[in-house]
């Protein structure tokens, strides 16, 4: 059988490979994202390869699904609330070290290439392209590392807000790189012409997004917390893609743009949906890594191309680190900040690998040796420098999180439900004691709109049963009746109850299960309190803003 002619054989492969690999990684305390990356390297054409580049060209679509996966939900983090909080914090960050990165590697390929190929006008354009596409931040393996451990606080915050709108930094300083660097090739048109380039794909991206973003919004608003709003949310995610590619825009910021407006539009219906988003991306997630992998090639690169390898790996992360600690300590930042950022900013990815690959299709055309044209030159350095970078990136990222005590934080619903019982968070409100006339009982239910049925006890608190609004309601039109009718003519005695050393999760399932707002509480047989689901609700909301902001 041929390998290479069955994609779905090779997306198992990669999936399970990646698996594989990052469990192996995680063992050596490494993030998981490295090992996707290593399990690409071995599977495509530096390996075995069962994944060979026409195979990664042909799953191209994967990586853009991934894509915009990942820039909505990074977009859903960033709530403007938080933005406002530190924005003067975060642009000055922002703009000194994406610069400071974006000059040195500049400088630093202008003068490797100019000294290899003493050509003046394509070490410029080298220089002038590579330094842009290096101001990006991978998003997809710094949140991947942050979510993995659970990370909270100033240094996360910041660092979730650098990552995404790094990728809008590179975006713009890559428009103006690209239509500069056209015209000193001869590739160029007219600068209305650039300037409309260059608006379509930055205006329009925002624009694509924030209609769909909003169409997201009216939707769930409309549909309250149905089931089907995370098959909604992804359906919007990959139509912002779609459009965004028909109308040749940015899909990473057309999608982060979704994000953001449907996360501060409504927040009380998108947030509780994002770890079940993450948890459906996880395979396009790995694919997309092992792809990232798969595609380097090592092979037959001269001696100067990894000379700029190094010169931009160096200039780079220095830049990075060096321009957070300036622009930290020049807007005030806390120190934590300033001396973690720069190290939570290595990863390079999917942005710069799709920056290098658009930028090799405009370049394609000038030769620069009898081997290799400017194109392929450029997506060769930036498809190692991903590489080597993504070695140590996310492994910095955790650093950084760690020597800011910023890891395990960001407890999930799971883990708070898990380590709580029901006797902690139960009501007493009122209960029916065994012989109540119905009036009594109604009036009771009056009097706590709150509660949807009650338990029914005999004299010595022992649980008998329930009753609940439903079962009231064949009686309730007969109110000549109700004189006659007592708690016990009414009760449902085989009601669900749990006790209170059930575990919230598990209280919480039985409730699902039941389609119920509330169970009664019950120990040994005799009456405790009320679990009401809006009371778990409330305990989880107030864990995770404790944790978050310890």
């Amino acid at each position: 059988m041929d390998l290479h002619a069955s994609v779905i054989l090779v997306l198992a492969l990669a999936v399970l490979g990646g698996l594989i690999s990052s469990g192996l990684t995680k063992r050596m305390r490494g993030p998981q994202v490295l090992g996707y990356i290593l399990a690409g390297v071995a599977l495509g054409g530096q390996g075995i390869n069962l994944i060979p580049i026409e195979t990664v060209k042909t799953l191209t679509p994967v990586s853009f699904i991934a894509l915009g996966i990942i820039g909505f939900l990074v977009g859903a983090e960033l709530e403007f609330h938080e933005l406002k909080k530190y924005a003067r914090k975060f642009s000055t960050i922002l703009v000194i070290e994406g610069l400071l990165a974006s000059l040195l590697v500049a400088i630093g390929s202008f003068v490797v290439v100019y000294l290899a190929l003493d050509n003046f006008t394509y070490a410029l354009v080298v220089g002038i392209v590579l330094g842009a596409i290096s101001s990006a931040t991978d998003p997809a393996s710094t949140m991947g590392v942050i979510w993995e451990y659970r990370a909270a606080g100033v240094l996360t915050t910041t660092l979730v807000a650098i990552v995404a709108l790094d990728d809008v930094l590179a975006m713009a300083l890559y428009g103006i790189a690209s239509n500069v660097a056209q015209r000193l090739s001869g590739e160029g048109g007219s600068i209305m012409h650039s300037v409309l380039h260059f608006a379509r794909d930055i205006g329009g991206a925002v624009v694509i997004g924030a209609v769909v973003g909003y169409g997201l919004v009216l939707f769930v608003r409309r549909r309250g917390n149905s089931e089907n709003n995370l098959f909604v949310m992804i359906g919007a995610v990959l139509l912002s893609v779609g459009l965004a590619q028909t109308f040749e825009s940015d899909l990473i910021l057309s999608a982060m743009t979704a994000g953001i407006v449907a996360t501060n539009l409504a927040p009380q219906h998108v947030k509780h949906l994002m770890s079940q988003v993450r948890q459906v991306a996880v395979p396009i997630y790995i694919l997309f890594f092992v792809l990232v992998g798969a595609r380097l090639s090592l092979s037959g690169m001269p001696g100067w191309i990894w000379a700029v390898v190094i010169v931009y790996v160096i200039g780079r992360n220095g830049g990075k680190v060096v321009g957070a600690w300036i622009g930290a300590r020049l807007s005030g930042a806390e120190p934590v900040v300033a001396a973690n950022t720069g190290l939570g900013l290595f990863s390079q990815g999917g942005v710069a690998i799709g920056l290098a690959i658009v930028a090799g299709s405009h370049l394609n055309n000038i030769q620069l040796t009898e081997a290799l044209t400017l194109g392929d030159a450029i997506v060769s350095i930036v498809t190692t420098t991903t590489f080597l970078i993504q070695l140590t990136g996310p492994a910095a990222v955790k650093w950084a999180l760690l020597r800011a005590k910023e890891t395990n934080r960001r407890l999930s619903v799971d883990d708070i439900l898990a380590q709580h019982t029901a006797g902690g968070i139960i009501e007493p409100y009122f209960s029916c004691k065994q012989g109540m006339s119905l009036e009594q009982v109604i009036t009771n239910f009056g009097n706590h709109p709150e509660v949807e049925s009650v338990a029914v006890l005999k004299k010595d608190n022992q649980f008998i049963g329930e009753i609940s609004l439903r079962d009231l309601r064949p009686v309730l039109i007969e109110r000549d009746m109700w004189p006659l009718i007592i708690a016990d003519d009414v009760v449902n005695s085989q009601t669900e109850t749990v006790s209170s050393d059930t575990s919230l999760d598990e209280a919480a399932k039985i409730m699902e299960n039941l389609g119920v707002e509330q169970l009664s509480v019950v120990d040994d047989g005799k009456f405790a309190g009320y679990l009401l689901r809006n009371k778990i609700r409330q305990l989880v909301k107030s864990k995770t803003l404790t944790a978050s902001a310890a």
